[in-house]
C-alpha cells in the first residue's frame, strides 16, 4: 500500500458578516499522505443503491483525531460519510461533493 497521494483536511467556520448574513471559510488544517482507493460499483450499490455517486476510500497512517467537515483531494471537494479507526490507520470513505 504506498501513501503517495495528498488529501487536505478542512475545517469550515461559519462567520457573520455584520450584515445580518453568513458566510463560509475554509480553514485547512493539515495536509496529510495517503493511500487513495475508488470504490467498486458493487460497494456504491450496497451503500447508495445506485451507482451514480463518485465515492472513493482515503487511508491515512495513524490516527486522525482533528475535528474535519470536508477533504480536498485533487481539486474536488469531498464530504465524509464515515471514519473508521484499523489498527493504526485512519480510514475515510468520501463522497464527492457536485455544488462546488
Amino acid at each position: 500500500m504506498r501513501f503517495d497521494k495528498v488529501i487536505e483536511l478542512i475545517n469550515i467556520e461559519s462567520i457573520e458578516d455584520g450584515l445580518g448574513g453568513r458566510e463560509e471559510s475554509e480553514n485547512i488544517i493539515d495536509t496529510l499522505n495517503s493511500h487513495i482507493e475508488e470504490l467498486g460499483i458493487e460497494a456504491t450499490m450496497k451503500i447508495y443503491g445506485d451507482a451514480t455517486t463518485d465515492t472513493i476510500k482515503a487511508i491515512v497512517l495513524g490516527k486522525v483525531l482533528h475535528e474535519v467537515d470536508r477533504i480536498r483531494y485533487e481539486n474536488k471537494l469531498y464530504k465524509i460519510i464515515s471514519k473508521r479507526f484499523v489498527k493504526n490507520k485512519t480510514c475515510y470513505l468520501l463522497e464527492v461533493i457536485d455544488n462546488v
